[in-house]
């Protein structure tokens, strides 16, 4: 470290370009998320230490620059509700009708409310994990649309 910063040589080559580095980022923590599947409760949750990161984070670096079209069919498999990595959350917190509840509150009502916003009527590519879950990239995503109804009409049914 002391070489790197003390150099008064090119150190070109230890630059690191952010759009692969986010991209990488992204991929691994959409990783760690399809890792939650039908096995996953409150017990082994502690067993993977990054879910938490990976949670909180992945949006933040798939809204990085062009890096979304990179990780889009991870962003389908996680969304997917004939896969199950969504419904672990439901597992995770209990699969009861509060839990539904809630779920339909902090899952459905922002992307409901979201129609009247970006693309009219549609739902964007990506949006902010974080409230007020502001749209990013196309707002004109079928698949998101999608995912939207069968979220909706399938899994908080």
């Amino acid at each position: 470290m002391d070489r790197l910063a003390c150099s008064s040589g090119d150190i070109s080559s230890y630059h690191v370009r952010l759009e692969p580095a986010h991209t990488i980022l992204a991929q691994a923590c959409l990783g760690v998320l399809l890792r939650m599947d039908d096995r996953v409760n409150p017990k082994t949750l502690g067993d993977t230490p990054l879910v938490e990161y990976a949670a909180r984070h992945w949006v933040d670096h798939a809204q990085f620059k062009n890096v979304s079209p990179y990780i889009r069919v991870a962003m389908e498999y996680l969304f997917d509700v004939e896969r199950p990595h969504y419904a672990a959350w439901l597992r995770v917190h209990g699969d009861t009708a509060v839990t539904q509840a809630e779920a339909r509150r902090r899952f459905l009502d922002p992307l409901l409310a979201h129609l009247d916003q970006a693309g009219l009527g549609h739902i964007s590519e990506i949006a902010d994990a974080e409230p007020p879950f502001t749209p990013r990239g196309c707002p004109f995503q079928a698949w998101s649309l999608g995912e939207l109804l069968r979220l909706e009409r399938a899994v908080l049914a």
